[in-house]
Parts: structure tokens; C-alpha cells; sequence
């Protein structure tokens, strides 16, 4: 806002609104309201405001009131005194503050060259030639602030009044212009055109460098519909003027593609005739048909003969798999229960031999024996005494005259005497029980070998069987093992 000093009954319109929602207060009570203002360097002036009787009211030094609820909701007019607009300085600052309220804040300018207000207007034609030069505003003086909302539009602004003489060399530069004060709001609908714009007054001298970035631009500022059909080809760029270093990174990502980019990229990539990209080490030169190198995987998957390349593997794995078939029918046939059957009772009946040795009393049997061994002590004590040499020999007399009448050198036992004969209760445990260190080959070391096949230390894994010795580190037999889900496989021992 501008005013010249000393301008007397000054009124201002504020647009007052909730603090916390900002939505526009319709009834506030004006008597609770502050107004202050503030002019350069000088301590702040608070008033309390009272209340005017009526919106068209004369002007009353520290009054307000609402304008029109229901039409102009949320505008309140301010009357100020006389001493905030004294000569003197160059800007005042107006605040209206509430505990209902935003605070709100207007800058005033002071302007010497503007007549008091009093309703009247300043022609142009008052204004002598030169009167308002750079010179005549204080540094700082026009800003963004000093101007009402809309106060330049292009309403305002006669036909031509802005071209490019009306402004000095530099006039407007970045320095000149207040952060975020050129955006898309601040330009009508199709405000700058081609038509408005003279041939060549942009150009990539005209714009120093980092002055244009994607900070400068509001979201949805530059889409399809803002550029003309045509409007950029390859004739509106320079050079070199697009390349790695002009992209930042990231720049190009899934949201900067149309949703229909990567189906176009792949339709013209997979769906590119392969022969006519056979550069070698390409992937085109890889898989295509094989007509400019026939070195591919196209030639060694589907045109080479059997019996090279990929056709000799699949022949021979086909063979290995006919000998896995034939095994697994052999199998089928193979009468495996029953054997296993027969080995669990052979087995069943060593259980119960162990068993029984572990329920014989032979403390006893062995104090018998020692009996035994005392009378047999006492006898041969005896012997040393008796003059057995001579009795000795009339037994050997004897047996001789008994082989004599025998007729033979021994005893012979009649056939039809070969009956009711069987194997003592212990028969069994003269039999050498030691563990085979190989193959077993006898019936005993048979049995001991399946005894320790089941209660001895055994391997087994995916391929192989192996049993140990008693060290529980050298193997004793080893045989191969397998298993396709269907049919187990267990190989003779070696």
C-alpha cells in the first residue's frame, strides 16, 4: 500500500479469519481488538479499538467494524489516526491483533510524489516528465508487499504500455525480484504467448545458467496440453544440448514414463526381427535365426542335427534314462519282502539266544565247576601216589584186545543206531563269533554279519550302505543305495 506522509483520516479493509481453521470470522467483537502501528525505528503505538456505528460511517480515529457478514464475509474496516502517516519516515506498518484472530499486517509506503487521499485520482498528465525515476524510490520501496492483491493487472495497464523500451538495460533481473514473486499465479490464463513475446527475446544468453530447474516450475506447470503441436522438435535445440549432464538424476523414472512406455519399449525390442541385429557379442547376434552367424543359440537348440551339440546330450541322457526304467522294473519283480522276512526271524532267534544268556546263573555253574575242579585235584594228588604206569599199561592191554575184537581201529556205531540224536542247548555258542573283517563266505560269519549289520555301527546315505568294524572307523562292506519315491534300490555288498 502507498500513501503520501501526512495523510489524514486513513482507512484500511482487512480480511480477518480463525487462526487454527482460516475460515473467515463474521462477528467479531470489535472492542476486543488491537490495532498498532508501527513506523520505521520508532517504538510500536497500540490503541484500543471501539466500534463505529455503521459501515459508511465518518471516519474515527481507532474505530472498526464489520463490513457485511453475509457479502463481503470476514472484512472489517479499520480507521487509523492521523500520526501513524506523519512525515518522517518512510514506511509504517498496520497490524490488527485478536485473541480471535490471525494476526493481519499491512506495509505502507510514504511516497512524497503521491497527493493526500482524498478520493480524487492522479492523471497521468500531472506527473511531470522524469518525476518518477529509480532515483526518486528508496531502495527496497517496491516490493511484492507494497502492492495490493490484483492491483496490477492487465486491466490497469494500457495497450502497450510495457514493451521493451518502456525498461532500462537490467531493469529486471533475478536480483530485482523477490523469491517465488514470478510464478503461475501471478500470470493470467495464456498471459505469455508467442504473439507477446518478440522474435529471439529469449535465447540461451538471455538466461544464466541454473536459472531454469525443475525448483522454478509448479507441479503440472509444463504437461501435453501447455505445449503447442510442434512446438518442440529437433530445429529448438541446440547441439549437444541434451545429454547424460543436462539430466539429474533420477530425472527419467516409472512416473515420468506414460503407462504405456515400457509395452512400446518392449514391442520394439522383443518384437524386432533378430536378423537384421546380428553385430557379434549382441544379443541379437545370440539368439537370432543363424544367417549372418550361424554360431547361436537358435542353431543349437533348434536347427543342429542329432548328434551335435545339445542333440548328443539329450541322446545320451535319454539312454541313461532307459537303463534307469529297466532297473526299476527288475525291481518290481524281485521278490525283496520275503528275504527281509526270513533275516528278521534269523535275526529274532539270535535276540533270543542273547536273551537267554542273560538269565543263566553261571555263578553257580561256576562253583560247580570248582567243586569239580577240587575233587579232580584230590584224584591226581592221589594218582602221584598209586602205581598207575603199571595200571596204565593193563588198560592199554585191554583196549587193545577191545579194537581187536571191535575189528576195527575205532568204534563203529550201526546205522540203524544213528537215531534220536540232537544239538545240545549251547551247541550253538561253540561256534566262533567273531566279526568278519570282509565280505562274509562261511554260514557262521554269514549270521555275525547280519547281526552286526543291525546292531553294529552302519551308514547310510542317498547313494551308499557301508557297516564298520568294532574300531568304528574301517569299513567292512559297502553297498549302493537309491530311491526315486516310488522303488527302494539296495545293491549287492563288496
Amino acid at each position: 500500500m502507498i500513501i503520501a506522509p501526512d495523510s489524514v483520516d486513513v482507512t484500511t479493509y482487512w480480511k480477518l479469519v480463525d487462526p487454527a481453521t482460516g475460515v473467515p470470522e463474521t462477528a467479531l467483537d470489535v472492542t476486543a481488538l488491537d490495532i498498532t502501528y508501527i513506523r520505521d525505528r520508532v517504538a510500536a503505538v497500540k490503541a484500543d479499538v471501539t466500534a463505529l456505528a455503521a459501515s459508511d460511517s465518518a471516519h474515527g480515529d481507532n474505530k472498526a467494524i464489520v463490513v457485511d457478514a453475509t457479502n463481503a464475509p470476514g472484512v472489517y474496516r479499520v480507521d487509523w489516526p492521523d500520526a501513524a502517516f506523519a512525515a518522517g519516515v518512510a514506511r509504517v506498518q498496520l497490524v490488527v491483533n485478536g485473541a480471535a484472530i490471525d494476526p493481519a499486517v499491512i506495509e505502507v509506503e510514504l511516497l512524497p510524489f503521491l497527493t493526500a487521499i482524498t478520493g480524487a485520482s492522479v492523471a497521468v498528465g500531472s506527473i511531470v516528465n522524469d518525476a518518477i525515476t529509480a532515483a526518486s524510490i528508496n531502495t527496497g520501496a517496491l516490493t511484492a508487499d507494497a502492492f495490493a492483491a490484483d492491483a496490477i493487472v492487465a486491466a490497469t495497464l494500457a495497450t502497450g504500455a510495457l514493451t521493451a523500451d518502456a525498461f532500462a538495460a537490467d531493469a529486471i533481473v533475478a536480483a530485482t525480484l523477490a523469491t517465488g514473486a514470478l510464478t503461475a499465479d501471478a500470470f493470467a490464463a495464456n498471459a505469455i504467448v508467442a504473439a507477446t513475446l518478440a522474435a529471439n527475446c529469449i535465447t540461451a544468453t538471455q538466461v544464466a545458467d541454473g536459472t531454469i530447474d525443475a525448483a522454478t516450475f509448479a507441479a503440472g506447470a509444463i504437461n501435453a496440453a501447455a505445449i503447442a503441436d510442434g512446438a518442440i522438435d529437433a530445429a529448438t535445440f541446440a547441439a549437444g544440448a541434451i545429454n547424460a549432464a543436462a539430466i539429474a538424476t533420477n530425472a527419467i523414472d516409472a512416473d515420468a514414463l506414460a503407462a504405456d512406455a515400457v509395452t512400446e519399449v518392449a514391442a520394439g525390442i522383443w518384437g524386432a526381427d533378430a536378423t537384421t541385429y546380428q553385430a557379434q557379442g549382441t544379443f541379437g547376434q545370440a539368439i537370432g535365426d543363424p544367417v549372418l552367424d550361424t554360431n547361436t543359440i537358435y542353431k543349437a537348440v533348434v536347427t543342429d542335427a542329432t548328434g551335435a551339440t545339445v542333440g548328443v546330450d539329450v541322446v545320451a541322457v535319454k539312454a541313461e534314462t532307459a537303463l534307469i526304467v529297466a532297473d526299476t522294473n527288475e525291481l518290481q519283480v524281485d521278490d525283496y519282502p520275503t528275504s527281509i522276512a526270513a533275516i528278521k526271524a534269523e535275526t529274532a532267534l539270535i535276540v533270543a539266544d542273547t536273551n537267554e544268556l542273560q538269565v543263566d546263573d553261571y555263578p553257580t555253574s561256576i562253583a560247580a565247576i570248582k567243586a569239580e575242579t577240587a575233587l579232580i585235584v584230590a584224584d591226581t594228588n592221589e594218582l602221584q601216589t598209586d602205581d598207575y604206569p603199571t595200571s596204565i599199561a593193563a588198560v592199554k592191554g585191554d583196549t587193545a584186545a577191545i579194537l581187536l575184537d571191535t575189528g576195527t581201529d575205532g568204534v563203529v556205531v550201526a546205522t540203524a543206531s544213528k537215531t534220536g540224536y540232537g544239538l545240545a542247548a549251547t551247541g550253538l555258542d561253540s561256534i566262533t563269533a567273531t566279526r568278519p573283517a570282509a565280505l562274509a563266505t562261511t554260514f557262521p560269519q554269514m549270521l555275525v554279519q547280519v547281526f552286526y549289520r543291525f546292531f553294529g555301527k552302519t551308514t547310510l546315505t542317498a547313494t551308499q550302505l557301508k557297516t564298520y568294524a568294532a574300531n568304528g572307523s574301517t569299513v567292512v562292506t559297502t553297498q549302493t543305495v537309491s530311491d526315486d519315491a516310488v522303488t527302494q534300490v539296495q545293491g549287492e555288498a563288496s
